[in-house]
């Protein structure tokens, strides 16, 4: 038998010179040198729409912005569709012009939209736009008017100009889709937060409504609010889709923030589904400091 000789002096070697390796002292850590914030607000008081940004700025913390360029010095824009979905990169907007329209549209946050946020739900940043709108579509069909719509770093705001022509209905309707706009995402990042809510009607879900009898996705039809849903209009007299849980949860929000408390507990004070899923909500924005405009 051929035995074989090892030499073991370069495995000895390797060995050694890892564990040297690995018990070198590493280099402490050293920490990245401040940066300004690009969305701190400075105050230019020649203008009157920087000034009053500024002072808001100093008094909460939250920047208002009318230009994508937030700063020239490093260059900074503010990239408002960015996001994983193709359908959120069609995002476009128009600028404001007119120093009475951004002070407009600064009034309307710092009256109508603000104070009613709990500290957890303030955005970043809001961008005022003259005009604000999405595609049905990737190839750019057909604009979809948004009265505001949240971004990766601002909540923008839509239709500014316009606020100064809107009745008092108007301005609600504005501004529910604003809350809307921030309470979605936020809800929808803090799942636990609904999970009461989506039970009271959890087995209609995706079922259609048709005829007397259940049978398989088939229930019977009944006024949607028997069911605990809240009518979109869409409905025919005998036939009616439930739909999905962010449908429920938008349709819901629509109503609730849209109407005094008295005016839905008249509506929907028979229906005990419903007066359930309305008082989760309620919960949820005690839970978030959330305050419903009557």
């Amino acid at each position: 038998m051929t035995r074989i000789k090892i030499n073991c002096l370069p495995i000895y070697s390797l060995i050694l010179f890892l564990c040297c390796f690995a018990c070198r002292k590493e280099a402490s850590l050293q920490p990245s040198p401040d940066m300004p914030d690009a969305f701190a607000r400075h105050d230019n008081p020649a203008n009157a729409a920087d000034h009053q940004i500024y002072l808001y700025y100093k008094e909460t913390g939250i920047a208002v912005l009318y230009n994508d360029t937030v700063t020239t010095a490093p260059l900074v824009t503010l990239q408002l569709w960015y996001h994983l979905t193709v359908i959120d990169s069609l995002v476009t907007y128009t600028k404001i012009k007119k120093d009475a329209d951004i002070l407009l549209g600064l009034d309307f946050i710092k009256q109508s939209v603000v104070p009613y946020l709990g500290a957890a739900m303030k955005p970043y940043a809001f961008f005022l736009a003259d005009s604000l709108y999405t595609y049905d579509s990737p190839w750019r069909y057909n604009q979809v008017m948004l009265s505001s719509y949240r971004g990766l770093k601002a909540v923008a705001l839509g239709f500014v100009p316009g606020i100064r022509n809107l009745d008092a209905a108007g301005k609600k309707a504005y501004q529910a889709d604003i809350f809307k706009t921030i309470l979605i995402p936020y809800l929808n990042a803090n799942a636990n937060l609904l999970t009461e809510f989506y039970k009271v009607s959890s087995v209609y879900y995706g079922k259609t409504a048709n005829g007397t009898q259940f049978n398989g996705d088939y229930i019977p039809y009944r006024l949607k609010e028997e069911y605990g849903f809240l009518s979109d209009g869409t409905e025919s007299e005998d036939y009616y889709s439930i739909g999905t849980q962010a449908q429920d949860l938008d349709r819901y929000l629509t109503e609730i923030l849209n109407q005094t408390t008295a005016a839905f507990n008249d509506k929907y004070g028979q229906y005990p589904l419903v007066m359930r899923k309305y008082k989760v909500i309620m919960e949820v924005f005690k839970t978030l400091g959330f305050i419903k405009p009557e």
